[in-house]
């Protein structure tokens, strides 16, 4: 049995050091080379000062480098805290100071968010990544060097499952994010219910669609290296394109596919999986949001072959609930439930005194067990009122998660989410809180009053939008404010939309109702009229940059700005962009043309809309 992460994946090269590790465009890593890469990264951060325990940020877009980070800075006795690649520095930057890291691991392609971020903050010692970066207090290495350096031995240091491994940070009410740690009994324990629960082998191969910094991907990085499997790195720009990502998952022969509900949806929409070659999935697992029955039994009659599996976790808990979804008939349209207890925990519903409720009755979801979190990063006060000890038994009290999530046990012992005790909001499996948003914008120095709810498509798309008052005398612009909430907020936080209004719709006692402002927004979806063709390109590039962008002046779009590389625009952006220019242009995109290149920029954009329009 291991007994720290980077033990794992020392066993599995032990076991089979020349077998595959890792795959990522086209290209592979052995256990062996695995091993070497994350000993050298673990021995730099070593002589370079890292204590035990120690935090160490990687912000890097998924590779065979950013893998190997990832395990060298557990290896190294340190703590890993993933950065999401396309939040704004402002907000990278509060978690450098709000964990006191010193160590930096990133790439050359985020140099300028590097150079943003220590603007902030100047407690970096170390940055492993980089090449010559003018006006960097901190001493680099660059990748070239690491590469070229031969491999290093790792450090002797003694790490156990009690250790600290990681923190992964989400949103918080305050304004601030809040990093949820964990030790290394807390992720092994997972792992060890994955490998059980469906059955994984050496013979897997295991796609990796989910970033870093998002809990799910636990299961992907940690089960297949345990297994001593094959993981499947697959580029960021892939995961954007539903026909790209589905030809890799048949190129490379996955067998183990796991990702949030959105990906699979547009897989089934748009990735041409009648013409995919993916007789080799044997399990498709989905967590992080509500599959829609109708998309997931689209999906199931695309797919059929494969074993399917709802989860359910939070990013305090991991997996928690599982649900092995069966054959659904042809009428089947009720909600899927998220199951019942993971085997490795406990949950119950329990009311507002803390009395667990009967089947049948709502109630808060509450988890223990071994993969609970140790606690919020330095918030003892919210630590206190998410982890309350509760009475499953005469005999039992533990220390359980409040998960905020309202659900109600049905007589056959499965749970169905009925809503949230709070205001946050799944949003591309992404958990927003919605005060959150509302307090970014009332940091504006033009906006008075700010409301923010969401809004969704008839296909269960979810998204933010936004409404405010603006002070006397001021007129903020849409774009002009969610430019402002983008430095703060990460980009699936920050509204689509906000609307400048004079008021809000009130209650009877004065205050503001949110659910007559989304009542409001979600009509406008449907009563919302498009320009006319003639026009098309120009109202192009305004689309892209009110709508996508949320441009004020400060991004300049001509017709070769990289979009997509860049980050500029995201699998959700691609997805509006692609319903914007057929309601608008006349022409319909075939499957086999939703690939990257036709929309790399503004005018590979244009020349698609040209081509089909000439196909017509």
């Amino acid at each position: 049995m291991a007994f720290s992460l980077n033990h794992a994946l020392l066993q599995s090269a032990n076991r089979s050091p020349d077998r595959e590790a890792l795959r990522f465009n086209g290209q592979s890593l052995s256990y062996s080379e695995m091993v070497g890469r994350t000993g050298t990264i673990a021995r730099i951060l070593f002589e370079n000062g890292l204590k035990r325990q120690e935090r160490v940020a990687v912000f890097m877009n998924r590779s065979f480098d950013s893998l190997a980070s990832i395990y060298g800075a557990m290896q190294a006795g340190g703590v890993y805290v993933p950065f999401d690649s396309f939040a704004p520095p402002a907000r990278l930057a509060a978690i450098l100071r709000d964990c006191d890291i010193h160590y930096l691991i990133t790439e050359d392609s985020k140099a300028p968010l590097v150079q943003q971020m220590l603007a902030e903050y100047d407690g970096i010692k170390l940055i492993i990544g980089l090449s010559d970066v003018a006006n960097l207090k901190a001493e680099t290495i660059s990748w070239q060097q690491i590469h070229t350096s031969g491999v290093l031995t790792a450090p002797d240091v003694s790490v156990n499952e009690q250790d600290l491994c990681l923190i992964f940070y989400t949103s918080g009410t305050t304004g601030n994010p809040k990093g949820a740690a964990h030790a290394h009994r807390s992720m092994l324990s997972n792992v060890e219910w994955a490998l059980e629960k469906f059955g994984f082998t050496p013979e897997d191969r295991f796609s990796n669609v989910t970033s870093h910094h998002f809990d799910l991907s636990w299961l992907e990085m940690y089960a297949s290296i345990s297994v001593g499997g094959t993981l499947v790195v697959v580029p960021e720009q892939t995961v954007r394109f539903p026909s790209d990502l589905a030809e890799l998952a048949g190129r490379e022969q996955i067998s183990v596919w796991c990702s949030v509900p959105s990906v699979l949806m547009q897989l089934a929409q748009r990735g041409n999986l009648d013409a995919q070659k993916l007789e080799s999935l044997r399990w498709i697992l989905f967590a992080g949001e509500r599959f829609p029955t109708k998309h997931l039994k689209h999906l199931m009659s695309l797919v059929p072959h494969p074993r399917y599996c709802n989860m359910y976790g939070t990013t305090e808990t991991h997996i928690a609930l599982h649900w092995d979804v069966p054959a659904l008939p042809d009428d089947y349209e009720e909600l899927i439930p998220i199951g019942k207890g993971c085997s490795h925990v406990d949950v119950m519903a329990v009311n507002p005194q803390g009395e667990r409720v009967k089947a049948g009755e709502s109630g808060e979801l509450v988890i223990r067990g071994p993969s609970l979190m140790e606690g919020y990063w330095h918030l003892p006060e919210r630590n206190a009122k998410a982890l309350v000890r509760h009475r499953f038994s005469p005999e039992l009290e533990a220390l359980c998660y409040h998960t905020g999530d309202l659900v109600q046990q049905m007589p056959d012992g499965n749970y169905y989410i009925i809503g949230r005790g709070d205001r946050r909001v799944k949003v591309r499996g992404n958990l927003v809180d919605l005060d959150e948003v509302e307090q970014v914008l009332l940091t504006h120095s033009q906006v008075q009053e700010a409301a923010a709810f969401t809004v969704s498509t008839d296909d269960d798309t979810a998204w933010v939008e936004a409404a405010i008052i603006p002070k006397p005398h001021t007129q903020p612009t849409s774009s002009e404010l969610r430019v402002h909430v983008s430095r703060t907020l990460p980009t699936y936080a920050v509204p689509e939309k906000v609307r400048v209004v004079d008021d809000f719709p009130r209650t009877g006692s004065g205050k503001m109702s949110r659910k007559d402002l989304q009542i409001s927004a979600q009509q406008g979806i449907s009563e919302q009229s498009h320009p006319q063709n003639g026009d098309l390109k120009e109202t192009l590039k305004r689309y892209i940059l009110t709508e996508i962008l949320g441009d004020s002046g400060e991004i300049l779009l001509e017709d070769d700005t990289e979009l997509l590389e860049s980050g500029l625009m995201d699998s959700i952006g691609v997805v509006r962009l692609v319903s914007f220019l057929e309601d608008n242009s006349g022409v319909k995109v075939p499957n086999d043309e939703f690939i990257a290149e036709n929309f790399s920029s503004l005018a590979a954009i244009n020349n698609l809309v040209e081509r089909l329009r000439l196909l017509r």
